[in-house]
């Protein structure tokens, strides 16, 4: 619903189509539990969850040996970054943007 409430805010302070091209008028949208994370894409049609499952530990065995906990944040980390660049990186071109965004839905 934020998602949704979002996309809506921001197409009525301005056109969609001057701050994104239409083809790619998404949102990116992220939900936690601090040890779950789950990564989605908001488009005015559907709503698509991310593939893969982001999981980081959290119990005392990390307090010895962080190893998992250094991997686990850093692969969150690594798809926040990928998102973040994603919505940066406004000259790539449609079919650069199609495939990444491929990649990161489940249908």
């Amino acid at each position: 619903m934020q998602l949704e409430s979002s996309h809506h805010t921001n197409t009525r302070k301005r056109k969609a189509s001057v701050a994104f091209d239409d083809e790619f008028d998404y949102l990116y949208g992220i939900v936690t539990t601090a040890s779950d994370w789950y990564f989605l894409m908001y488009t005015p049609e559907r709503i698509y969850c991310s593939k893969d499952d982001y999981h980081i530990v959290l119990n005392e065995k990390i307090m010895k040996d962080d190893a998992e906990l250094r991997r686990g944040v850093k692969k969150v980390m690594g798809v926040i970054v990928g998102l973040l660049k994603d919505r940066v990186e406004v000259d790539d071109s449609p079919d650069s943007k199609r495939a990444r965004t491929k990649k990161f839905i489940k249908e």
